[in-house]
């Protein structure tokens, strides 16, 4: 049985592009949903779903660009490794250092949102 081959750098980029795009849209209608007593109460769907429909979604969408990340950095391991490699400048050492802040920022927000 033969193994899939992975998609390619621009294939990737494009999916992770296009799920991104998805999980803005999801994560916004999930955030802007109105109360649990108030949708109940009025039967409320958007687009022919429920709030667990698109939390399914969103789900589902969130895996992929998951999975596809860790292919990202897989392919772009060595640039990565070379960006993230100090030298003697303290430039360098700035830049790693915001990347790593913004990184912990985001994923403090991403928490604070939910």
């Amino acid at each position: 049985m033969a193994s899939k081959a992975l998609p390619s750098r621009n294939q990737t980029a494009l999916i992770m592009a296009s799920t991104f795009i998805v999980l803005t849209v999801t994560g916004l209608v999930m955030f802007l949903w109105p109360p649990r007593e108030v949708a109940i109460a009025t039967n409320y769907s958007l687009l022919g779903m429920g709030k667990g429909g698109w939390e399914a979604i969103h789900l589902g969408v969130s895996f992929t660009f998951i999975a596809l990340g860790a292919v990202h950095i897989w392919w772009n391991r060595r640039a990565l490794g070379a960006y993230m490699t100090p030298s003697r400048d303290r430039l360098a050492y700035r830049r790693i250092a915001t990347t790593l802040v913004l990184m912990v920022a985001s994923g403090f927000f991403g928490a604070w949102i939910f």
